[in-house]
């Protein structure tokens, strides 16, 4: 097929910077390959062009792609993440950035435990979480005052060229104070051990060349042309490294910032809301025709996002010419919204829709583990896509390893996993030792480590014998968050992943207690009970052609011919997380996202109330724009049908001739008679039915 006007205009744009704003769908890949072969057939060299992605798997397959079409022999080495790219940089001019051999690139986990030794060395009264998260945080976001004064010891020409002012500090409080202090010690302790963190790999060569002109000015001249996909998903941090990368004119960036989710990895939109400030006589090209999906869905999605105030003035334009499914239904209970849901995917799989061309995406794990239990139980075929499975979490994992291995303490394999999380100072090789002393007697691993001479080991296994000796699952899982150093190991985190994991514990601490209940009258062991229950959904995640369950977040880049979004509900989506809402346009734009997967049919659902959430839930705000043309009628029975002769003795009575439903769930009963219309609402007026209007 051959390139529309403007995807041809955003090839061969290459006089001026120019921005690519590709809405989904827009055959945004297509045109980035195009354009690298476009540079390509005019001289530019491989070995000259920097394109950029936002993953290692992009990478290799825009890599397969070109030398698919030019040259399998020809190397295209500048292709990759944009850290990977700005390591080979330092890597290959090691002289200019001063990048010494054997340098080595940390791990976040290895960050925070240099932060946490630092921390606990100087006796300062802040937490090594407080710490790690602004550092990161002013390294994401290019606070340049602040790196520069922290760098003054860490870099190669800051620590020859930069003079701190003597009252720097001083419009900084007290608890600011200490976290620029560890900043400084933190990376003085990297530069003098020749490490990196992955901020570090762009910042130190962004550093580099903004104190060196010459060096920028060699660097510069080295490549040709940059291509940047997903410029939507940069930080701060990133973007200025592009600007001084770029000469100002050679570089074409795209993406789309309706698209941009990512803002809890530190992504910001304003790189891509800000692009003709960055870079100066920028060319702007709108890519707005959508050849994935159908008209509904498209003019759905366009009034849905339409909302959002941080955007351009643009609308996305369907291509293909037919009308597609789009259904908006509320239901009064979760199990009604998935059997809706079930029945719709045998319906469209009769209709010759593979299941694997059906996905069901959710704003969090979580809300998949109704889903799940019922596709076992239809023996419905399901794909998890990748990180997605709420059991397959770190944290609760974790907690299960605990649970079967009080119901079998000599396994070898659990004994591992649970001395190794949280860390509590039991390596492997004591492991091992418990594992060897074991052999010589006939005690289990669990009585064998009760007598170990470790003190840790001992600590340890103290606690788990107290731990064991609970009879409820619902007290065990609350002891070992409080006490077993889950919370602990948690506070460690962002504040984002803390909450997160501290949120979906509570969840498997409900789930628990849905589990207990179900089973007070039942002569059961609760904690084989509870594995039972539970072990179905480590089930294989790569089954074939089954439907896929993901997360919004995890859908980014797919298409399929049909999209399930349930939970379309507030304190779902906008997410809320104890107490503290989501971004709200961000989190607009995560729905948006989810609608553009659907090419031919896109079902939006909301339940009134669910297992695992106390309250009633109301429709997402979100979904205000489409519900007078999209919400299609509860599959539940009203009190009062068409036709029935109601009212109120206050305003008198009239014929049914139509039932709406308000995102609050109420029910509206259009009534007709010879004076006119009126409107009932159930619940608010007192609503009498006659027999007959004689």
């Amino acid at each position: 097929m051959e390139l529309n006007a403007k995807q041809l205009e955003a090839v061969q744009s290459i006089q001026f910077p120019t921005l690519v704003i590709a809405v989904p769908g827009a055959g945004k890949t297509r045109v980035i390959v195009e354009k690298y072969l476009y540079l390509h057939s005019l001289g530019f060299s491989p070995e000259r062009i920097v394109a950029i992605t936002f993953t290692n798997k992009a990478a290799n397959e825009m890599s397969e792609r070109l030398k698919s079409k030019i040259s399998r022999f020809i190397d295209h080495p500048y292709i990759s993440t944009i850290h990977s790219f700005a390591l080979r940089l330092m890597v290959e001019n090691h002289n200019l950035f001063g990048f010494k051999k054997g340098s080595t690139v940390i791990d976040e986990e290895d960050s925070k435990q240099i932060i946490d030794e630092i921390v606990s060395r100087e006796k300062y009264f802040i937490s090594s979480e407080q710490a790690y998260g602004f550092i990161n945080y002013v390294k994401e976001t290019y606070q340049k005052d602040i790196i520069f004064y922290c760098y003054k010891d860490a870099h190669h020409l800051l620590n020859k060229e930069f003079k701190a002012k003597s009252s720097f500090l001083d419009e900084f409080n007290d608890i600011d104070k200490l976290k620029i202090s560890t900043f400084c010690k933190y990376q003085k302790y990297l530069y003098e051990s020749n490490l990196f963190d992955y901020a570090d790999l762009i910042l130190y060569p962004l550093l580099t060349m903004v104190l060196n002109s010459e060096i920028k000015e060699k660097i510069r001249t080295h490549f040709d042309y940059i291509l940047v996909d997903e410029y939507q998903d940069v930080n701060n941090l990133q973007n200025n490294f592009l600007i001084n990368l770029s000469n100002g004119a050679n570089i074409t960036a795209v993406g789309d910032e309706d698209q941009s989710i990512y803002g809890f990895r530190g992504a910001s939109i304003e790189p891509i809301m800000n692009f003709e400030k960055n870079f100066k006589n920028a060319k702007i090209i709108y890519m707005d025709q959508n050849y994935r999906s159908k008209k509904k869905i498209i003019e759905c999605a366009n009034q849905v996002i339409a909302q959002n105030n941080i955007r351009r003035n643009k609308k996305t334009k369907p291509i293909r010419d037919e009308e597609g499914d789009v259904e908006l239904t509320s239901f009064e209970s979760e199990s009604q919204m998935v059997d809706y849901i079930v029945d719709k995917i045998e319906y469209l799989n009769k209709k010759n829709v593979p299941y694997d061309n059906i996905a069901i995406l959710v704003r969090a794990a979580w809300l998949l583990l109704k889903i799940q239990n019922k596709f076992l139980e239809k023996y419905i075929p399901y794909k998890m896509l990748r990180g997605v499975n709420f059991f397959e979490r770190k944290e609760i994992k974790n907690a299960i390893y605990y649970v079967t291995f009080k119901l079998n303490q000599d396994n070898e394999f659990l004994l591992k996993k649970i001395c190794n999380y949280p860390k509590k100072g039991i390596g492997p090789k004591t492991v091992e030792k418990i594992i060897e002393q074991r052999k010589d007697s006939s005690k289990t691993l669990f009585e064998t480590a009760l007598d170990f001479n470790n003190d840790k080991v001992k600590e340890f296994f103290k606690f788990l014998n107290k731990l064991f000796g609970i009879k409820s699952i619902v007290k065990f899982l609350e002891l070992l968050l409080t006490e077993g150093g889950f919370l602990e190991e948690w506070q460690k985190e962002k504040e984002e992943e803390f909450l997160e994991r501290k949120e979906n514990f509570d969840l498997l601490i409900s789930i628990a207690k849905k589990i207990e209940e179900e089973n007070a009258e039942k002569n059961e062991d609760i904690f084989q009970s509870f594995i039972s229950r539970v072990i179905p959904f480590f089930k294989n995640e790569n089954e074939d052609n089954g439907v896929i369950l993901g997360t919004l977040h995890s859908a980014k880049g797919l298409e399929f011919n049909a999209v399930f979004l349930p939970y379309v509900s507030e304190t779902i989506l906008p997410y809320v997380r104890y107490n503290k809402t989501s971004n709200i346009e961000e989190e607009r734009r995560l729905l948006y996202v989810g609608m553009t997967r659907a090419k031919d049919y896109l079902y939006i659902t909301h339940s009134k109330s669910i297992e695992l959430r106390s309250s009633e839930l109301e429709m997402s705000e979100f979904l205000d724009p489409i519900i007078s043309e999209f919400l299609v009628e509860k599959k539940i029975e009203t009190k009062y049908k068409i036709g029935d002769y109601i009212g109120t003795k206050e305003y008198g009575y009239g014929r049914v001739t139509n039932i709406k439903f308000l995102r609050t769930g109420k029910i509206v009963y259009i009534v007709e008679n010879e004076n006119g219309i009126m409107q009932f609402i159930e619940g608010i007026h007192e609503i009498i039915k006659k027999e007959s209007d004689y």
